[in-house]
């Protein structure tokens, strides 16, 4: 396992964005609270959840680059 996805864990009042990490690196991550109401987190407390990745599939830039190549495999 080279790398793997950190993710918010559930029961949060706080989101936490999906990043894709090296293994063997110190996971940065940002918490963010997105309501009006001041949020204090707990020393300890358990933010994200990590998941082994076995294989990176790249996203598309664009949904016009989407199309087009799949307009282009359909011919």
């Amino acid at each position: 396992m080279s790398q793997f996805i950190v993710e918010r864990y559930e029961g949060l009042d706080v989101e936490v964005p999906k990043t894709l990490h090296d293994k063997g690196k110190d996971a940065t991550i940002c918490v963010v609270n997105i309501t009006d109401i001041y949020r204090v987190l707990k020393k300890r407390k358990r933010v994200t959840k990590a998941f082994p990745i076995h294989t990176v599939v790249p996203v598309i830039e664009s949904v016009e680059d989407y199309i087009e190549e799949t307009f282009e495999k359909k011919q």
